[in-house]
């Protein structure tokens, strides 16, 4: 833009200078001589030079101006380009943490489901329903001897001396222990029998 204002102003100077040859131009057959100082004024030429100059300097100025401003655009779009990169890595992240949390919940509610199958309808009540899953798990877990079908314990009751009851029946620590002894448990409850 700067430029043409220049351009059209060099134009005019030299529109000028010719329109004052010609009015100055000796007519053919005489001889006159013309100095250059009567064509253009020198002041005007100086006037003109000057202005010239000025846009010149003006159109540099823009032009760097408007280079420094796309510089720092393309900077700011450079950063927020890594700015969106990095929430891009994040998003990725969080997105496999949260399919993480869903799978454990997903496993919890399965084990919550399992331990509720163990405990007694009557008893479920006994389990606020307010807790979430991991809670209710808890609470389960410091509470197990609450929920567990309690048995009644053999006190011999009917038992003659040493004839008693042939048909023994084991708690589930006895079952567990000649489990991992690695006896029948018809053999244990006779060796229980005995004692």
């Amino acid at each position: 833009m700067a430029k043409k204002k220049v351009a059209e102003k060099d134009q005019d100077i030299n529109k000028e200078v010719d329109e004052e040859e010609v009015e100055d131009a000796p007519s053919a057959g005489t001889k006159k001589t013309v100095e250059r100082d009567d064509l253009v004024p020198i002041g005007r030429f100086n006037e003109k030079n000057e202005e010239a100059k000025k846009l010149r300097v003006e159109n540099d100025q823009l032009k760097a101006e408007k280079k420094a401003a796309i510089d720092k655009q393309l900077i700011e779009q450079e950063e927020w380009k890594e700015l969106s990169d990095r929430r891009g890595e994040e998003l990725v992240q969080a997105n496999a943490k949260a399919e993480k949390v869903d799978d454990m919940a997903e496993a919890i509610e399965q084990t919550l489901a399992a331990q509720m199958e163990q405990i007694p309808e009557e008893l479920h009540s006994m389990i606020p329903d307010e807790l979430s899953a991991l809670q209710k798990l808890q609470h389960i877990a410091r509470n197990k001897e609450k929920f567990s079908k309690s048995k009644p314990y053999s006190i011999g009751a009917g038992k003659r001396g040493s004839e008693g009851n042939k048909d023994v029946v084991l708690s589930p620590e006895q079952k567990k222990m000649a489990k991992n002894l690695g006896v029948k448990e018809e053999d244990y409850a006779k060796q229980v029998n005995k004692e």
